[in-house]
């Protein structure tokens, strides 16, 4: 599982390797959506690697081979063909005015308006100058004008809407930063896959203090006082903002906003 969104009260959806899954939260009863490339309304390709959900109630998929928009009125997929190379389409977020940004891999930034349908492609450097490593993109975080997005190589870089440029903020020199998140205190969290380990960004200051074992893959606010993280092949862990300490290998009960067991769904985790 690659991605997870939930459309209604009633219903979630799994991004696959190998497709895309409706969950029915009553039920528990699994049905997949139909890949034929060939037939219209049905997904452009059954590798999934985005799932959002913009204000509209509307749903984009972003997978290896271009951008798919399923309406909940008309109940089937429309097909959007990026006029460029993209890559993969991976993490999705939609601005204040309705824009829908990804992150791609091979091209930076690629936004579409879905009132106007235009697409436009911003990426770091030129794509026909073999620069292809260069323009990959894991994650990114919408703050008003700017666009915060991270790299395969440990850097994150400043985007501006306005003057359509990238500055670097933070260079981390390796790894993958598969999230961002700010805090409901405007505070930025970098989970790097350095020494460095999960950076606190508080006015300015750099705080990495935050040692824990393992790639750090995901970041979530899990309750009002604790961040969650999950690590690739290792375990669980848990951090007090307020203190700033870690728990590890533990299990969170649902009643205090939390998880049970070591693999799961809610919060965006498998």
């Amino acid at each position: 599982v690659r991605a997870i969104a939930e459309t209604d009260s009633n219903t979630l959806l799994l991004g696959t390797f190998s497709g895309l899954n409706r969950v029915d939260m009553q039920t528990l009863k699994v049905t997949p959506y139909k890949f034929n490339p060939d037939e219209p309304g049905t997904l452009s390709y059954y590798s999934i690697h985005s799932l959002l959900k913009d204000n509209t109630g509307a749903l984009w998929v972003g997978t290896w081979k271009g951008l798919n928009y399923y309406s909940p009125v008309r109940t089937q997929f429309y097909r959007i063909t990026p006029r460029e190379f993209t890559g993969l389409l991976g993490m999705g977020k939609e601005d204040s005015d309705g824009n829908i940004w990804f992150a791609t891999e091979g091209a930076g930034l690629f936004c579409y308006n879905p009132n106007t349908q235009s697409q436009q492609f911003y990426p770091k450097k030129s794509p026909y100058k073999n620069n292809y490593n260069s323009n990959i993109f894991k994650s990114l975080l919408i703050k008003g004008d700017s666009i915060i997005c991270a790299t395969n190589l440990g850097s994150v870089y400043l985007f501006s809407r306005k003057r359509k440029d990238y500055r670097l903020l933070y260079d981390y020199q390796y790894g993958d930063i598969y999230t961002l998140l700010n805090d409901s205190k405007g505070r930025l969290w970098i989970p790097t896959n350095s020494k460095t380990g999960l950076v606190l960004i508080d006015k300015g200051e750099q705080i990495n203090q935050f040692k824990v074992d393992g790639h750090i893959s995901t970041v979530r606010v899990v309750d009002f006082g604790c961040l969650q993280s999950q690590q690739c092949a290792k375990n669980l862990c848990r951090l007090s903002v307020k203190c700033f300490h870690i728990s590890k290998g533990f299990t969170f009960d649902n009643r205090e906003g939390a998880l049970i067991g070591s693999s799961f769904i809610c919060g965006g985790y498998i």
